[in-house]
C-alpha cells in the first residue's frame, strides 16, 4: 500500500479490509492477497472509515472536513462538508445514526 501512514482500517460484512492512507490518502481494498485502490476522495488525510449498515463505506478526510459515502462498487462522493477542518472519528449505531468527532473544535456531529 503506497502512503505515509495507514490511518484508519474498516472490515466490510463480506470480509474484505478496507486501508486508508495520508498523506494524500486513498482507499485500498485488500483481499485474496490482492491489494487495489478502491476510492480516492481528492483529500490530504483520511482519518477514519466505518461501514454503514446499508453498506455503503463512509470516509471521514482532513484538511477540508468531508465525508464521502462510498457505494460497494467504489464510486463515491462527499455526502456531508462541515465547517471544520478535520473529521476525525466516525461511529455508526444500528439503526444508521451517523457520529462525526472533530477538529479543530471538538465538537461530536450528529
Amino acid at each position: 500500500i503506497e502512503g505515509m501512514n495507514v490511518f484508519a482500517l474498516a472490515l466490510s460484512r463480506d470480509g474484505k479490509l478496507f486501508a486508508a492512507t495520508s498523506p494524500d490518502g486513498k482507499v485500498y481494498r485488500v483481499s485474496n492477497n490482492a491489494v487495489d485502490v478502491f476510492y480516492d476522495p481528492k483529500a490530504k488525510y483520511i482519518w477514519s472509515l466505518a461501514f454503514h449498515p446499508n453498506g455503503d463505506l463512509l470516509v471521514a478526510t482532513g484538511d477540508k472536513g468531508e465525508l464521502h459515502r462510498v457505494a460497494s462498487n467504489g464510486t463515491g462522493k462527499v455526502w456531508m462538508k462541515l465547517d471544520e477542518d478535520h473529521i476525525r472519528s466516525l461511529a455508526i449505531t444500528p439503526s444508521g445514526d451517523v457520529y462525526a468527532g472533530t477538529e479543530p473544535n471538538g465538537l461530536l456531529v450528529k
